[in-house]
């Protein structure tokens, strides 16, 4: 990281948290479900982390404000993507649920812009869901969720594919991105960074799977993700960590 400090080309990693706002409602086309009750569970059942999917948003008066995008994960799993609005931090979490309303998440959580300086660090959460209201209560009560999407549409290989563009870093830092029909992402930025990656189109919610790689002064960092989409206007947000699980990246892009 301290390489970081002498490259001239700034890395991705510590700018595009800027863009980060993106997150917060380009989260899929649209409202797909969010007003539909999870079914509750009944009296002594049992419900899974599941039935969390969509996205989920802090209630007026929490500070600051976050987002965050329930997706499954592999191998059955759910994962929680948690972004505060002042676009200091991401978290990677992943999600457990037992009982009839028990919550719990643990993963790393990562200042933005990203660096040596501020390296990632575990994070936890624990607390209810109520599938019948779609709120949420978390640490306990410091967080308090909302569900206003659920993110059960399947997602458009299609929709993503074309020529992207980010202008980053107080306008001092430009991404120019190709996205092919196969979704193989390709393109530089100004300060002399390449980047290659792959878009998937997810047909179990509203988001698509993401890789990226960063190259600066010949040093790659490989980057794996979510990603997306909304329509109108055509926005395109990744939010990625390293195969190391020592950065993050919030990058939002607009045609």
């Amino acid at each position: 990281m301290n390489r970081q400090r002498r490259n001239p080309a700034p890395r991705l990693a510590l700018l595009t948290s800027l863009a980060a706002a993106a997150l917060l409602s380009a989260c899929g086309g649209g409202d797909d479900g969010g007003s539909e009750a999870v079914p509750a569970s009944e009296p002594g059942s049992t419900f899974s982390a599941s039935q969390l999917q969509g996205r989920w948003v802090t209630a007026s008066g929490i500070t600051p404000a976050r987002t965050g995008i329930f997706l499954p994960a592999a191998a059955g799993s759910t994962e929680l993507w948690l972004l505060s609005a002042d676009l200091r931090s991401l978290s990677r979490l992943q999600v457990s649920a037992s009982g009839v309303d028990a919550v719990s998440a643990t993963g790393k959580t990562y200042s933005l812009p990203n660096s040596a300086a501020s390296p990632a660090q575990a994070a936890s959460y624990s607390g209810s869901a109520n599938l019948t209201n779609l709120s949420m209560s978390l640490n306990p009560g410091a967080l308090q969720f909302t569900r206003n999407d659920a993110l059960k549409a399947a997602t458009n290989q299609a929709d993503v594919a074309g020529n992207w563009r980010a202008t980053l870093g107080g306008q001092t830092v430009a991404l120019n991105w190709n996205i092919a029909a196969t979704g193989a992402l390709s393109g530089p930025s100004s300060t002399g960074c390449s980047y290659s990656g792959q878009l998937t189109a997810r047909s179990d919610a509203s988001a698509y799977n993401a890789s990226l790689t960063e190259t600066c002064n010949g040093a790659s960092v490989s980057f794996s993700g979510i990603a997306t989409y909304r329509a109108n206007p055509a926005a395109l947000t990744l939010a990625l960590t390293s195969t190391d699980a020592a950065q993050a990246m919030v990058v939002s892009l607009t045609k």
